[in-house]
This record gives structure tokens, sequence and C-alpha cells, in this order.
């Protein structure tokens, strides 16, 4: 996993959840149209790898960097990777619950809407309607492959 410049980044992120805390526990469940409407970046990936740290500070806390394979681009240039960020996670004994934040499982593919920060990162909006597990093709839990891509079909960059 990439280091170098965590520390930075780990700043950088804890300034920009200071404004982002009180609205994502405040998510309200919104409707695919609407989520993709307001996301910057709409794909589906598989989560590849992740990474919990702690950030120092008065603004601080457990913070989760995960990234993912893209499967499909559907609206913004998301890459053949994608670099989430959410807020909350488990180092050691300590963990730090956030609510409406998804947990995004390694090999797990999701349908994801993220927004992008000021700093360019991106996060999950729209809580965890903002991150729909899609089933694995031999079958497992999550929303099947096609229905979740239907769901979004009129979903495109303005």
């Amino acid at each position: 996993m990439r280091r170098q410049g965590f520390t930075t980044w780990a700043v950088a992120m804890a300034a920009s959840f200071t404004l982002l805390g009180p609205a994502l526990a405040m998510q309200q469940q919104a409707s695919r149209p609407t989520l993709c409407s307001i996301s910057d970046v709409v794909a589906i990936a598989e989560v590849t790898s992740g990474e919990t740290a702690w950030v120092e500070g008065g603004d601080g806390g457990i913070l989760r960097r995960v990234w993912l394979a893209t499967w499909r681009g559907i609206k913004g240039a998301p890459g053949d990777t994608l670099e989430v960020i959410l807020p909350g996670g488990a180092i050691g004994d300590l963990e730090h619950v956030v609510e409406d934040v998804p947990d995004l499982a390694v090999d797990a593919r999701y349908l994801l809407f993220l927004e992008r920060a000021e700093d360019g990162s991106l996060y999950v909006v729209g809580g965890d309607a903002g991150a729909v597990l899609i089933a694995p093709s031999e079958g497992g839990p999550g929303e099947a492959y096609i229905s979740a891509l239907a769901s979004v079909g009129s979903c495109r960059a303005d």
C-alpha cells in the first residue's frame, strides 16, 4: 500500500471532515437518480485493498482509505482505480463508528456514488445507499449487476 505523503493527506482529511461529519450523520435515503445528480463520479468497482489510520488533532479520529478497481464508469472519469475515504474504522481495540458510512469489504463489488472534496479526494454520498453491494455472478448477497446498472441507466455527466 502507498504510504508516501500519508501524513499530509491525513491532516487535510481531518480538516475536511470538520464540515463533512454533520452532513454525513444526517443523511436521508435518496433515490439513485438523485444520488447520481449530486455525484461527481458513479462507477461499479471492486475493493482491492484498504488501510485504517489515526489522524491526530482536535478534528482527528480514525479514517479508512479504500482502493478499488473500476469495472465500469457510469458518470465522471473514474479511471482504472479509485481511492475512497471513509470516516471511522478500528485500530486495535479502539473502534470509531460513524453513522451512515458504508463498510466496503475487500473483494466485494459495489455500485458507488461518489463526490469529490476540494482536495480531490472521493467519498461516498448518500450513506449506505451510496454503496450498493453487487452480488457475485455465482450468487450470494447483493443486487444483480444488471439491475444495479439499469437503475442508473440515464445517469450521465451534465
